[in-house]
């Protein structure tokens, strides 16, 4: 025995910087001297000692030192000569819960009684540090312990699976031996079930605590010891104990990539980066307050903000291509939290297509000046600019293609030359191209409206390779619009000769296969399709085409999903047009050709009847022209509104026995006397009484095509 106070490790413990101690850690477990070594006056490990300087170890960071010695055969439950284990000693410290996560993980027992008959949790109500109460709340969602947890006569099954997800090791030392819990479950055949739920966890487990050391060291050493691990480790691993902070945000599993870039270890976010870790799965800090975004969205606007290096290296292996639920790409998210140029610069040479549209059909540049933030208005004209400047031909085709409404329309700022200007003198082929925007333009107009009606032949003539990536305002391809409409031949024609139409997603994520399960069922083709595309592709809620049919999302979840593909269309035009605000305008100045401009627009997209509402504020507002003009429209006058609100609070209310009727629009219309209205609904009464017919009938729902959305 010696006295640990006076070696090397100990001292460096006491007062090293944290890279230096966690590599001088890696160094002795791996040197094969004993790690269970004693003082030999006061009968402390090497954790014991640390216990100490717990302080300095609260952090995400600092626990690494605690997964290098937990993982690698120290025994947890050595009583010092007072008594007391390492997780004795540090229930008297302040702020210590993820110090407590560390060693009950790697098998510390949450039960064990020091000299004086106290568990850890007894000490820790018997001295209340600072901060005592999250670590109870700790030490309790990890208690027993997966150990204690399978030496039951009867495991609970539910429990050790949650201690599984908590990643608690299945391999723990206990009395200065290895004991494998698998081993301990083939000795009992009604356990068989846990023993491959066991197989399934523990290579993942040990391969995330390697992890959490920090240090691709310790990960080259994992897999020394274990080569054939990545036979069934899972790199998208989550921590399922994790909440940010107790008590104000919920559980919530943490995709190990962010556990990583929470402790700053860039080295092992490197190594897992490079092993194709998923940086796209959808999470959220506080689900009930946020919704999920993809992962990588979380280094901009996550509560845990990483290192800027790790942004980087996390953005740069990243899709850009993957939106949030508002069908947003990172450049959004960036512009809306005022990142610098350069790094909006940096988001597109990663990949982020400046041409992309979110759910209301804006580009990044829309949504920068919907926000008001020109600047970036400016910048991302600069970057257009400059795209021509360096002659990226397919850079400009795709912005063409997008049908991108700023292309032919800026100007270098430092000259003043118009973008045509500058292809011309960079080179014929750049000048070709943006001397046929237009034309190409019409050309895709035509694919839409051709692949609209079903009209294969004339479509077969326009197709190319060139166009056919071609969206409209809502992302979608003629695939998808093929799809949508229905029409068979050129669906076939399209999935075999362009087969890659098949992955290309719309605004909200979704390729031609989610919307082949929307509109194709029964359909024999569907099979065949589906073959051809990749189903594991995911929409912007993480929902593959698989999990868009009848029979697996269900009735309800399945109209809600047709519902909004099919109003997909009328929603991004209600945006671009700002419907609502323009239309209230156009009936304040009884601008009657205006109001035929918006509804004739509402009409192509769907049924215009959903904003009959509008006929009461024209006769609030007394403007009875504008009334007539929208009623001729196809607007419903069978229409009511309630003017006296009724109170939750009101029993009668709440029993649907009040006093606040609902008024109907001829009610209304009499009330306010508005004669010319009123003669008009009389003639319609009239008409309708003889032909026993509706006025109009309703608008069909249909869909737009490139041409109905804007220009280039």
């Amino acid at each position: 025995m010696v006295r640990l106070r006076d070696t090397r490790i100990y001292k460096i413990l006491a007062g090293g910087c944290m890279s230096e101690i966690s590599s001088e850690c890696i160094k002795h477990v791996q040197s094969g001297k004993n790690i269970n070594l004693r003082d030999e006056g006061t009968g402390e490990t090497y954790l014991h000692l640390l216990a100490d300087y717990v302080d300095r170890f609260r952090c995400p960071q600092g626990t690494i030192v605690i997964y290098i010695m937990a993982c690698k055969g120290i025994d947890l439950d050595i009583l010092d000569n007072e008594g007391d284990t390492f997780l004795h000693r540090i229930m008297r410290k302040p702020y210590t819960y993820r110090a407590v996560v560390a060693v009950i993980r790697c098998g510390a027992d949450p039960l064990v009684k020091n000299k004086e008959g106290l568990t850890p949790r007894d000490v820790l109500l018997q001295t209340k540090p600072e901060g005592w109460e999250e670590t109870l709340h700790w030490f309790n969602k990890f208690s027993p312990g997966l150990y204690r947890a399978m030496m039951e006569a009867k495991p609970d099954r539910a429990l050790v699976e949650k201690l599984l997800k908590y990643l608690c090791r299945t391999s723990v030392v206990k009395n200065g031996k290895l004991v494998c819990l698998k081993t301990i479950a083939k000795q009992n055949i009604r356990d068989l079930d846990l023993v491959e739920l066991l197989e399934k966890y523990e290579n993942t487990i040990e391969f995330a605590l390697a992890l959490f050391t920090g240090k691709d060291l310790a990960l080259r050493y994992f897999f020394k010891d274990v080569p054939n691990a990545m036979d069934n480790i899972d790199i998208n691993i989550t921590d399922h104990s994790y909440q940010y902070r107790y008590p104000d945000y919920p559980e919530v599993p943490l995709p190990i990539l962010a556990a990583l870039w929470e402790g700053s270890m860039e080295e092992n976010v490197a190594v897992l980066l490079e092993m194709g870790v998923d940086t796209s799965v959808l999470f959220s800090y506080n689900p009930d307050v946020e919704p999920p975004k993809p992962l990588f969205f979380q280094v901009l606007s996550g509560v845990v903000k990483p290192t800027d290096s790790i942004i980087h290296r996390v953005l740069e292996a990243s899709d850009m291509s993957v939106r949030n639920q508002d069908g947003q790409t990172i450049v959004y998210e960036a512009i809306a939290r005022d990142y610098p140029d350069n790094f909006i610069i940096s988001l597109f040479k990663y990949g982020v297509n400046i041409a992309s549209r979110d759910k209301h059909g804006r580009t990044a540049r829309d949504y920068a000046e919907f926000i008001q933030k020109p600047r970036y208005c400016r910048l991302i004209d600069t970057c257009v600019v400059e795209m021509v400047k360096e002659c990226n031909i397919e850079g400009v085709r795709n912005l063409i293609r997008h049908g991108y409404d700023h292309l032919l329309d800026v100007r270098d700022r430092q000259t003043g030359n118009s973008v045509i200007d500058i292809g011309r003198c960079r080179s014929s082929a750049m000048d070709d191209l943006l001397n046929k925007a237009g034309a190409v333009k019409e050309h895709i107009c035509k694919m839409f409206q051709k692949t609209e009606s079903g009209s294969l032949g004339e479509l077969q003539r326009l197709m190319g390779r060139k166009y056919a990536p071609a969206v409209d305002r809502c992302g979608r391809t003629v695939l998808h619009i093929a799809i949508f409409n229905g029409k068979n031949d050129v669906i076939s024609y399209l999935a075999n000769n362009f087969s890659q139409l098949l992955n290309a997603q719309d605004n909200f994520g979704r390729t031609p296969l989610h919307y082949a399960q929307l509109f194709m069922e029964g359909d024999p083709f569907l099979s065949t399709i589906t073959k051809l595309g990749d189903m594991r592709i995911r929409d912007v809620q993480g929902l593959t085409p698989h999990q868009y049919r009848y029979e697996v999302s269900g009735e309800r979840t399945f109209s809600l999903l047709k519902k909004a593909v099919q109003e997909m269309a009328i929603e991004v035009f209600l945006s671009q047009t700002q419907f609502n605000r323009s239309m209230k305008a156009a009936i304040q100045k009884e601008d009657l050709m205006t109001i035929h401009r918006l509804l004739r627009g509402l009409r192509v997209h769907g049924d215009i009847s959903r904003h009959s509402a509008l006929l009461f504020s024209c006769i609030e507002w007394d403007k009875e022209n504008a009334a007539i003009q929208l009623i001729r429209e196809g607007l419903s006058t069978d229409i009511f509104k309630q003017y006296k609100k009724c109170d939750p609070n009101n029993t009668e209310c709440a029993i649907c026995e009040c006093s606040h009727t609902m008024t109907s629009f001829r009610e209304k219309a009499e009330e306010l006397k508005r004669r010319q209205v009123l003669q008009l609904l009389d003639q319609i009464q009239m008409t309708s009484d003889m032909k026993k017919d509706p006025l109009s009938p309703r608008a069909t729902p249909d869909v737009s095509n490139f041409e109905k959305f804007g220009h280039v």
